[in-house]
């Protein structure tokens, strides 16, 4: 039996929303769980721990993917709509060794048409049996989960769909953030209805009774992975309302067996008892349907784990600092996240022996960021290493103006120098710059800007002798190349320097 390793968020430990998952690879792999929390530091044992394994299965992380690819082990991903929907192309084409199992659609041909491999499923909780099915003859009793209220589904929004039409309306009042978690969310602003709560944690069963006890469910997120919520509301014979956007609209036909809503357009769905109960019977007959052709899938699916081909490992590769990077830029949010691709991609891609010809949009996969071009269009400028310029390398890092080294100082003649260098994909990641300088002899004071591919780092304000500068580097830029501009205002003579000379720089470290 071979051992393979689930790599999941930490939150699911409590939602145990993977939980059917870990069960059905268990039936045929050894299964340990390894569990990330993005709210801590990156966890340093997660390389050594994978090693361990002959195989890798990624849920709902996917960002993860190249990292275990790199290292050699055969690696499947399961992404999801609701977290991955709006990662760049290179996401996707950076995982490319890895193998996917899809649950949406939409993310499944994504995946094929950035060049991967995909094996699309659907999922289907089992039906509930027939006597315990929604029924319709009695109240319109409606089920809202309060989790995303940020999304717009709220309270408020359920009243102006169904009107005057509910009986009841009961809230599970359970959000997702904390934040969230105020009374203002429960609060009716009808009186021709009755209004219900739960809450989690004070009945484990309160969740069940309650959607037991109605017939309408409304699906508490815009978007969805798989959406168990709504697959349960489904499997009872509930009538659906969803949004319209996957999963919701690639398991629901709109009036067929749920309908589809816009958050965005507000109006009285009007409910005709008998056709609002052919919809739920159709809802709950996808189910039975979509059930059994899950549970007939399974076995494929875990042959298709199983086969997933071990990707070629990739020597003399730093894994543990671009796997810190890449954490760190993914957290940084999204934009930080597609920088870090678009700067990494040449050097990664390379060595991952991946290309991106034949993908959907090869030209927005190469297109780097403005400040990635190298000046002129030229090589790279030269590479820094050890995390340090001094005055060995100084000089050849000068891309504008002068240095003229005299020991222990590299002085800069004239009031500016631009030192540009090649950051490499092992250490894209920087977040601090410390600098050690030594004003001229005869100068008192010295003002220096600093600036970074033209964003400013900081203005200092120097004294006589020797001084050192510590600053962040602006978070938004991580590309492989910078360039440095050190700008001051006063100008002096130091001995044995031809020339009126600014500033001396002694070192510049990064970290």
């Amino acid at each position: 039996m071979k051992k393979l390793l689930f790599v999941d968020h930490a939150a699911h430990k409590l939602t145990r929303s993977s939980n059917f998952f870990i069960e059905i690879l268990s039936t045929r792999f050894d299964v340990e769980v390894f569990y990330i929390e993005p709210e801590r530091e990156y966890p340093s044992d997660l390389i050594e721990t994978a090693k361990n394994f002959d195989l890798i299965v990624v849920w709902q992380m996917d960002y993860l993917a190249s990292i275990f690819t790199i290292i050699g082990i055969p690696t499947v991903v399961i992404p999801m709509f609701d977290g991955s929907e709006l990662m760049p192309d290179l996401h996707w084409i950076f995982g490319r060794k890895a193998s996917y199992l899809n649950f949406s659609l939409a993310l499944h041909h994504r995946v094929r048409m950035t060049g991967g491999t995909s094996m699309a499923l659907r999922y289907f909780r089992p039906p509930v049996e027939e006597s315990r099915r929604a029924e319709f003859d009695g109240p319109i009793n409606a089920f809202l989960w309060i989790r995303r209220p940020d999304h717009g589904i709220t309270l408020r929004l359920v009243e102006a769909f169904l009107g005057g039409q509910c009986d009841r309306i009961h809230i599970h009042h359970a959000p997702d953030r904390a934040e969230d978690a105020g009374p203002e969310h429960i609060v009716p602003s009808r009186d021709d209805y009755q209004l219900t709560v739960t809450r989690w944690g004070e009945d484990p069963a309160a969740y069940r009774n309650a959607l037991a006890e109605c017939n309408v469910f409304i699906a508490p997120r815009l978007t969805e992975g798989i959406g168990m919520a709504f697959l349960e509301a489904m499997a009872r014979g509930m009538l659906v309302l969803a949004h319209d956007r996957p999963t919701h609209s690639e398991y629901i036909a709109n009036w067929l067996n749920g309908i589809l809503f816009s958050s965005h357009t507000v109006s009285t769905i009007p409910f005709d008892r008998e056709q609002v109960e052919e919809i739920a019977d159709m809802a709950y007959l996808t189910v039975v349907d979509g059930h059994r052709q899950w549970l007939e899938n399974i076995p494929s699916m875990l042959d298709f784990i199983e086969n997933t081909p071990r990707p070629d490992a990739v020597g003399s590769f730093d894994i543990d600092r671009y796997a810190r990077s890449l954490f760190s830029a993914y957290y940084g949010g999204i934009e930080y996240y597609r920088h870090f691709l678009t700067s990494a991609a040449s050097s990664v891609l390379a060595q991952l022996g991946v290309s991106v010809k034949g993908t959907f949009d090869q030209e927005a996969n190469l297109r780097p960021a403005l400040a990635t071009i190298a000046p002129g269009g030229g090589e790279l400028p030269p590479m820094l290493w050890n995390a340090r310029m001094d005055l060995l390398s100084l000089p050849d890092h000068v891309a504008k103006g002068k240095l003229v080294v005299a020991d222990p100082v590299a002085w800069i003649t004239g009031k500016s120098v631009d030192l540009h260098m090649n950051f490499g994909i092992k250490n894209p990641l920087y977040r601090r710059m410390n600098v050690a300088l030594r004003l001229p002899a005869k100068m008192k004071t010295q003002t220096l800007v600093v600036s970074c591919n033209d964003a400013l780092v900081g203005v200092f304000q120097l004294s006589e002798g020797n001084a050192e500068i510590s600053a962040e580097l602006p978070v938004f830029q991580n590309d492989l190349t910078r360039t440095f501009c050190l700008q001051t205002t006063e100008l002096a003579k130091e001995n044995g320097i031809e020339g009126l000379v600014s500033l001396g720089i002694e070192r510049i470290e990064f970290e």
